[in-house]
């Protein structure tokens, strides 16, 4: 699998910050120059609810082989080539800290 540089695994912790995981997650603390956060799950009926991760770069290099575990070959496409939205960044950090995407 190609690898991203990690300017372009910033730029999908962003998106995924600024547009793709708000609907599940709220952000606690965000440093967009370095692709760091800490957010907290706020889905009520789930078994992740309040729970805090922190989001890296290496958090979505774990997603792209999560997402490429399990055959989510379009999203990983588009994250590869550049050419993925928010979704799509919202996939890679869910894959990355649940193993598969619950939310969406």
């Amino acid at each position: 699998m190609p690898t991203l540089s990690k300017q372009d695994k910033i730029y999908i912790v962003n998106t995924a910050l600024e547009g793709g995981i708000g609907y599940w997650s709220v952000c606690e603390e965000y440093d967009c120059d370095e692709g760091t956060a800490t957010i907290r799950n706020m889905v009520f009926d789930c078994k992740h609810y309040g729970t805090t991760h922190r989001i890296t770069p290496a958090t979505v290099a774990k997603g792209l082989k999560v997402l490429q575990a399990n055959n989510q070959h379009g999203t990983l496409g588009r994250l590869l080539t550049g050419d993925y939205d928010a979704c799509d960044a919202d996939a890679c950090i869910q894959s990355a800290l649940y193993g598969d995407i619950l939310y969406g």
